[in-house]
């Protein structure tokens, strides 16, 4: 999980730094890095 958050928020602050003007593209890739990381966790609780 913490290797999605980290590349979620870096995706998104080299988004912010590159447009400028909408810093809730870190927010964003937060979110998605979050809902892939808790897919993933799900798909593995079933392997289990």
């Amino acid at each position: 999980m913490p290797s999605y958050m980290l590349a979620g928020g870096f995706f998104g602050w080299l988004l912010d730094r590159w447009v400028g003007w909408f810093p809730a593209l870190t927010c964003l890739g937060l979110l998605l890095a979050l809902a892939l990381s808790v897919r993933d966790m799900l798909r593995l609780k079933d392997q289990w």
